[in-house]
C-alpha cells in the first residue's frame, strides 16, 4: 500500500511509504490527503538510504539507569536478533538528544523514544514511526505527574508555585514528554513562569533519579509520569509509600518505536513484521511476552502506529509556544508579533492536516 503521511520540521515535511498494493480506496484516500498537504507543505530533505545492516542498532532513551535499562532490554534484543536473523546491539546516551543525533547520523537503525523526542527524531533525524508500545495488559497511555515526598506540607500546584523561592525542583530531559512538555504546557506556561528563575534550584534528571531525589527529599518536588512511578516502586519497595502525586496530566499517547526512513522497505517491512508479531504468532510468543512482561512497568504487544501518534504532542509542543512567546517579559510586541506569526501558521497547518485526514477517513468508496 502506498501510505502518504505528513511530519512537521517547522511546518510540515511530507514523506511517502512504500509497500504492497491495496485496495483502490484506501489508495485514493492517501493519495489525495498527500497532494492535498502539498499545497501546504516542503519537501523533506531526503535521508541517506541504508540498504545494508549488518548489525542492527537499537537505541534507548535514558529514562532509568543504563543498568537498569539493559537489564530489561538485553532479553528483547536479544530474542530480535534471533528473529530478525541479524547481529544486534544497543546504543545508549546520556540523554535523550544523544539518541536523536545518533538516529540522524544513521549510527542507530531502531529506537524506543517517548512522544516529545519521538517527534524530534521524525523533525530532525529521519525518524518514521512504524509502532506504539502497550501495557501488559493490552492497554494504551499514560500520564504526567507532579510528585513530592510523603510528608511534604504540599497538597497543590499552587502552593508550590506560591513558595516558589523557597523550593527545588527535579525537572526532566527537555525532549521528555512527562517530565518536560506536558508541565510545561499545562502548569508552567500559562502562568508565564520560566522554572529556573521562579523556583529556588531547578535540575534535569531521568525519571528514576527524580523519584530517588523526592524520596529522599533532595528536591521539594519533580516531574514523572504514572508508569515510570510504579516502576520505581516495584524497584525500590522500601520507598513505597514515600512518595505522592499532587498532579496528574490528561492521558498521553504511549511510547512509539522509531525507525530511520532510509531503511530500504524490504528492511522496513521485516522489521515491521517481527515487532508486531513479537508475542503473538510462532513457536515463542508465549516467551515472547514474558519477555516484554519485565520491560520498565511492564510491556504488551506492539501495536501497528505511524506519524500520526505524535499529533497530540505536536499540539501541545505549539500551544507550549504560543504561551511562552506571549508571557515573554523582555520581547518587544513586535517581535512578539513576528514569532506568533510563525507559530499560527503551523497551528494552521496542524489543524487543516488534521481536518483532511479526518474527513478522508471518513469516506466511504
Amino acid at each position: 500500500m502506498l501510505n502518504s503521511s505528513a511530519t512537521f520540521d517547522q511546518l510540515y515535511r511530507i514523506k511517502y511509504r512504500e509497500g504492497d498494493i491495496a485496495i483502490v480506496d484506501r489508495l485514493a484516500k492517501n493519495l489525495i490527503i498527500g497532494l492535498s498537504l502539498l499545497l501546504v507543505s516542503s519537501l523533506a530533505s531526503r535521508a541517506e538510504k541504508i540498504e545494508e545492516v549488518e548489525t542492527l542498532s537499537f537505541g534507548i532513551i535514558a529514562t532509568e539507569s543504563r543498568s537498569n535499562l539493559k537489564k530489561w532490554f538485553d532479553p528483547l534484543l536479544r530474542q530480535l536478533e534471533k528473529n530478525l536473523n541479524i547481529p544486534t546491539k544497543s546504543f545508549f546516551a546520556q540523554d535523550y538528544a544523544g539518541i536523536i543525533e545518533a538516529m540522524r547520523f544513521g549510527k542507530v537503525h531502531v529506537a524506543w523514544f517517548g512522544n516529545k523526542s519521538g517527534m524530534e527524531a521524525v523533525d530532525r533525524a529521519h525518524g518514521e514511526v512504524f509502532a506504539e508500545v502497550t501495557d501488559a495488559d493490552g492497554t494504551s497511555g499514560y500520564h504526567s505527574v507532579i510528585i513530592v515526598s510523603k510528608d511534604s506540607p504540599y497538597q497543590t500546584i499552587e502552593e508550590i508555585i506560591r513558595d516558589g523561592k523557597e523550593l527545588s525542583f527535579g525537572n526532566g530531559d527537555p525532549n521528555s514528554t512527562s517530565g518536560y512538555l506536558v508541565p510545561s504546557y499545562y502548569l508552567w506556561s500559562p502562568r508565564g513562569i520560566d522554572p529556573k528563575k521562579h523556583f529556588k534550584r531547578t535540575r534535569n534528571a531521568n525519571h528514576e533519579m527524580n523519584c530517588v531525589s523526592v524520596a529522599t527529599q533532595q528536591v521539594d518536588f519533580a516531574t514523572n509520569n504514572d508508569e515510570s512511578l510504579r516502576l520505581f516502586f516495584q524497584n525500590h519497595p522500601d520507598k513505597t509509600g514515600k512518595i505522592r502525586i499532587i498532579w496528574k496530566s490528561p492521558i498521553l499517547p504511549s511510547d512509539p518505536m522509531v525507525w530511520h526512513k532510509g531503511l530500504s522497505k524490504e528492511w522496513k517491512a521485516k522489521i515491521k513484521g517481527v515487532f508486531l508479531a513479537f508475542g503473538r504468532y510462532g513457536p515463542e510468543a508465549e516467551k515472547e511476552m514474558e519477555i516484554l512482561k519485565e520491560i520498565g512497568p511492564g510491556w504488551g504487544p506492539f501495536m501497528d502506529s505511524n506519524n500520526d501518534q505524535l499529533i497530540r504532542v505536536r499540539e501541545l509542543q505549539l500551544a507550549k509556544e504560543k504561551i511562552t512567546i506571549e508571557n515573554h517579559p523582555r520581547m518587544s510586541e513586535a517581535q512578539k508579533a513576528e514569532k506568533l506569526r510563525d507559530v499560527l501558521k503551523r497551528q494552521e497547518d496542524l489543524k487543516s492536516y488534521i481536518s483532511q485526514k479526518n474527513y478522508w477517513d471518513s469516506v466511504k468508496f
